[in-house]
């Protein structure tokens, strides 16, 4: 009379001996020799029990990650919330922090190339490069926080004093977008002079 198990049930019956095995490693070890012992003598073959013991194994690593991520995790995890928060301390003029915005700047060329546009405010003020413009203006000395503006007040450059125009090109060409530095050399292109920017200064934060 055969004593062999059908082959599925077998497989069950070594995975679930071995995923129950529990205490000291020697203990273990015999446990886990008894249930393959028993497995084999129900006609598995010695393939079909490597794959089980895999099985388990990975099973088993599965569990105790699972286990390690609710470590210190509180209560169990419940419905999720979320909540956008946005501070700033540019454009604050008093407390502790203090950054107030210093300048505004943006240009409006319409459809027109700014660099083209520039270039011919230069040479009708007598001026060859943008660098000549430090003489006329003077710009400030102090380098500041440089943030985009979502709201710009862009001066239209048909209906403004060229001169104002010419101011805001150069201090938008030594603006990057996120510092304005006088010591920079101007570099105008069409995406700085296209950028609308607001100035901060930030001595208060870094004293």
């Amino acid at each position: 009379m055969s004593t062999k198990t059908p082959s599925g049930l077998a497989e069950y019956y070594l995975a679930r001996e071995l995923a129950s095995i529990r205490g000291p490693a020697m203990a273990n070890s015999m446990a886990q020799g008894r249930a393959i012992c028993l497995a084999r003598e129900q006609g598995l073959s010695e393939r079909t029990i490597q794959r089980v013991k895999e099985q388990v194994r990975s099973e088993r690593t599965i569990q105790r990650v699972k286990e390690q991520v609710r470590c210190n995790s509180g209560g169990p995890a419940s419905r999720h919330r979320t909540e956008r928060l946005r501070a700033s301390i540019l454009g604050k003029d008093d407390g502790v922090i203090r950054c107030p915005r210093v300048t505004r700047l943006a240009l409006d060329f319409g459809r027109a190339n700014p660099l083209t546009v520039m270039h011919a405010l230069l040479r009708e003020h007598g001026l060859e490069h943008a660098e000549q413009l430090r003489e006329v203006f003077s710009p400030s000395e102090d380098r500041c926080i440089c943030r985009l503006d979502l709201r710009p007040r862009r001066l239209r450059i048909a209906d403004v004093d060229p001169k104002k125009v010419l101011r805001q090109a150069l201090l938008l060409g030594l603006c990057t977008t996120v510092l304005y530095d006088p010591e920079r050399p101007v570099l105008w292109t069409r995406s700085s002079l296209s950028r609308c920017l607001e100035l901060y200064d930030g001595g208060g934060f870094y004293a």
